[in-house]
């Protein structure tokens, strides 16, 4: 009994603590301020606080809810808004509806801007106890499918300069979608004049391959 009450009430401790880490009163750097008033002005109920090395702003434009992320040099690098699926491109609709998880139930939608990235919107939903996420870009083109999604929330994504600079050389029109670590890879999915293309680098940021289907349906690489 004894043993049991002394666990539970470090449990207890030990939870209020994590949950109260959270600073309402948490103002960041000035050079991050100035930088979020300048790109949200019209910003309401703005809170602060730290994510990893990142300074985030969770605020309200009208009745949208907004999450901004910035360097600690004041630079914006990432913003997650939540969305209205009515208020959804109706491209991005259609191709939900047509597409193989369009009976699934809705349950959110998310806006997800990055620097130097294409936009993307995140449609959750579920059937029963599955759960599946579908990343969209603009135009309605369906470019991420992850299942039981954990609800983790995002993360700003980055690659290192002489990736960066190595897709703008070889691929000079292109745009970034995603970027992502898998196995000791890094693929990084770009649209190439309106190609989905996935340029793979290895663990010493050597370009490896580039991948993309092609209108038979067969994958091609360079």
């Amino acid at each position: 009994m004894k043993t049991t009450l002394v666990t539970a009430l470090i449990l207890l401790s030990t939870t209020f603590a994590f949950s109260s880490c959270k600073d309402s009163s948490y103002t960041p750097p000035k050079n991050v301020v100035s930088a979020f008033k300048a790109k949200y002005p019209s910003a309401k109920r703005v809170e602060w606080e730290v994510k990893n090395t990142y300074q985030v702003a969770e605020f309200h434009i009208d009745f949208t809810e907004v999450e901004a992320w910035f360097d600690n040099n004041g630079q914006w690098v990432m913003t997650e808004s939540d969305v209205k699926y009515n208020s959804l491109p109706v491209v991005i609709r259609n191709s939900f509806k047509s597409g193989e998880y369009g009976r699934w139930e809705v349950e959110d939608v998310d806006k997800l801007e990055r620097a130097g990235m294409e936009t993307i919107y995140i449609i959750e939903a579920e059937l029963g106890e599955q759960e599946v996420a579908l990343h969209y870009l603009e135009n309605g083109t369906l470019v991420k499918t992850l299942m039981d999604n954990d609800g983790r929330g995002y993360q700003p994504e980055s690659a290192p300069k002489t990736v960066l600079q190595f897709i703008q050389q070889k691929y000079p029109q292109a745009n970034i979608v995603e970027i992502d670590q898998d196995k000791g890879l890094l693929k990084i999915d770009i649209i190439d004049q309106q190609i989905m293309k996935e340029v793979v680098f290895n663990h010493q940021n050597q370009w490896v391959v580039t991948t993309w289907e092609v209108s038979h349906k067969r994958s091609s690489i360079n």
